[in-house]
């Protein structure tokens, strides 16, 4: 587990505002920030896991995986996406398949390609987080 201390300063405020909402509203969440390394470098962290609720609408317990992906990360973009749904849900079989595109296409992917599975990923979160609001 990652402590909050070490998240990157810039990223510090809209992780917790995020976090936060997450863990209000319940369902998937995917989340990508930098922590800072005890020797300084900085590192990228993707989060993906799901927030369970109870019946009542309170937090019940929150699962999921943390992977370091600094090398097949290239720039300052991140996005958010959460959502709610059961797990066989195709929004979300679909961000996983988006997020297996990105991983396994890596830095020297052509740029557009690149820029269409971020494109891909930000739609994917935006209509997640839509539906999760219905």
């Amino acid at each position: 587990m990652i402590s909050i201390a070490a998240v990157h300063p810039a990223d510090h405020a809209w992780l917790i505002e995020h976090v936060g909402e997450v863990t209000r509203a319940g369902g998937l969440f995917l989340v990508e920030y930098r922590v800072m390394a005890e020797d300084g470098t900085v590192r990228w962290l993707l989060s993906r896991g799901r927030t369970y609720l109870s019946e009542t609408g309170h937090p019940l317990r929150t699962c999921g995986i943390l992977i370091d992906i600094t090398e097949m990360h290239d720039g300052d973009e991140r996005y958010v996406v959460s959502g709610s749904g059961l797990s066989d849900n195709p929004l979300e079989r679909a961000t996983d398949l988006a997020l297996a595109l990105k991983k396994t296409l890596g830095p020297d992917a052509p740029a557009g390609v690149r820029a269409a599975t971020e494109l891909l990923l930000i739609n994917l979160g935006q209509t997640l987080a839509r539906v999760g609001r219905h």
